[in-house]
């Protein structure tokens, strides 16, 4: 066993839609391990599997730590924690994994936001497999979008590769001027046809990570001069301002300073430029930033302030 979980610790989990880190810290928040694993998201893989792949993290850092002997606090930021089975998922593996303290349960949004500005204050839009945008003032919680990939999720990679998609079928029909991007799609895929493609995405086997993984073609149309992939990045930034100009405006905060964060902003400088232009547009008076911290650390600063909290709460 690492000495260093011979001392007092804390573990932060960020638990997204494709994989799940894990940290643990040391009590002034340094993160000395890190341990990797799939993902925990009940609406995307059911609870059987979210739960198993939660569970397999938990063992892991169960044996490195010696049965979490020294922990002192965690927090596991988690995607769909609106969902109760979600929240159940959390609860039962943290019992079942040895656990003798209650974890902190949050939405990944929120300890992303902790540690994309390194403390619980400001504006956060992730565009990732999904998207949310969320604010935190006076330890009150704005949040806009982020309600999933069937009915939003706008300005992710899923609603990219999805609109990828989309071009490729009206350049089919004629809609659209022939892409570039079909011929990609299709060789990322190994498919060859419309056809196929219809059952490539209606296949039950390929959920919303199938379909964001595609996102990244939207680029060579850009680079090629296309309007049709031109279009798709418009919309995209178009989408994502909103997310934080509604965030901004319920917070109160058009000075805000904004957090980018997530593969889809992060990889992609066009669309986070875009993007950027257009909240400035709105917000003249806010600063966009890149992330500190990542959502893991994040977690684990969510739990120190936590604590702290219980503290001062104690001494007066």
């Amino acid at each position: 066993m690492d000495e260093k979980y011979q001392q007092p610790f804390f573990l932060g989990l960020d638990c997204g839609g494709t994989k799940t880190k894990a940290v643990a810290a040391s009590m002034d928040g340094t993160v000395f391990d890190t341990v990797l694993g799939d993902g925990v998201n009940v609406n995307s893989f059911g609870y059987k599997r979210s739960f198993a792949n939660l569970m397999d993290v938990l063992r892991r850092l169960a044996q490195k730590s010696g049965n979490f002997a020294c922990l002192k606090g965690l927090c596991i930021g988690v995607a769909g924690i609106s969902n109760a089975d979600t929240r159940k998922v959390c609860l039962t593996a943290a019992k079942e994994s040895g656990l003798s303290i209650q974890p902190y349960l949050a939405g990944d949004y929120l300890t992303a936001l902790y540690g994309a500005h390194g403390k619980g204050e400001g504006i956060l839009l992730i565009s990732g497999t999904g998207s949310v945008c969320c604010g935190l003032y006076d330890g009150t919680v704005y949040r806009t979008g982020g309600w999933g990939h069937l009915i939003d999720d706008e300005g992710s990679a899923y609603a990219i590769g999805r609109d990828v998609l989309s071009a490729v079928v009206r350049a089919e029909d004629g809609r659209d001027p022939a892409t570039v991007m079909t011929k990609l799609v299709y060789k990322q895929t190994g498919l060859h046809s419309i056809p196929e493609l219809i059952g490539y995405v209606y296949d039950p086997a390929n959920g919303k990570k199938e379909i964001a993984s595609l996102a990244p073609i939207v680029m060579k149309g850009y680079e090629a001069g296309e309007e049709t992939a031109k279009r798709i990045l418009e919309k995209a930034a178009g989408n994502l301002s909103e997310l934080v100009i509604t965030t901004a405006r319920k917070c109160g905060r058009p000075d805000a300073r904004i957090a980018f964060h997530g593969s889809v902003l992060l990889r992609n400088d066009v669309l986070y430029t875009m993007t950027k232009e257009r909240i400035r547009q709105k917000l003249p008076s806010s600063e966009v930033i890149r992330p500190l911290y990542d959502a893991a650390q994040g977690a684990v600063l969510y739990t120190l302030e936590k604590l702290r909290s219980i503290g001062e709460r104690k001494v007066l």
